[in-house]
């Protein structure tokens, strides 16, 4: 039976790793919805606005669909720090869907951006960890303290 897994949380806090891993550990498709944006020419030079975010949801709910007629499960990761468009993704699938947010302290998600090749930086950490916080959605799942394996298999006894 098909799912909508949402993962989302600030930047560096893990939510791209864990999504790919598990999904591959449930045998799920894994949408972006980053790169839906970045393909989509969604990036706002001033900053994201709802519009932008809800212009990809309709993108990604046809690649839902095709995947939700197959059987198929799909994970789609994010920021998600407009409520409107979680709920945008939830009220037009009819598949069961789970939400989950995925949290560390602000100082870990800017130590791992750091690490990343090319960083977003600590401004960018800040103000996304800043935005995803306002937004009360989903079973919160600590990562600060667990490596991906452990994060992923919390996640899974979760969605099954």
């Amino acid at each position: 039976m098909s799912k909508l897994i949402i993962i989302r949380g600030p930047l560096g806090v893990g939510k791209s790793t864990v999504s790919k891993y598990l999904a591959h550990h449930i045998q799920a498709e894994y949408i972006s919805v980053d790169q839906v944006l970045k393909d989509n020419d969604l990036e706002a030079e001033n900053g994201y606005v709802v519009e932008d975010f809800l212009k990809a949801n309709k993108i990604i709910l046809s690649e839902l669909e095709k995947n939700f007629d197959r059987g198929t499960s799909v994970i789609v990761d994010g920021n998600f720090y407009f409520k409107e468009a979680i709920d945008d993704l939830v009220d037009n699938v009819s598949v069961d869907t789970q939400v989950f947010t995925l949290h560390a302290p602000l100082d870990i998600c800017i130590e791992r951006d750091a690490s990343r090749e090319p960083p977003h930086g600590k401004d960018a950490a800040e103000f996304v960890y800043n935005a995803v916080a306002k937004v009360d959605f989903g079973k919160v799942i600590e990562t600060a303290d667990k490596a991906t394996p452990q994060v992923v298999m919390e996640l899974e006894k979760l969605v099954k």
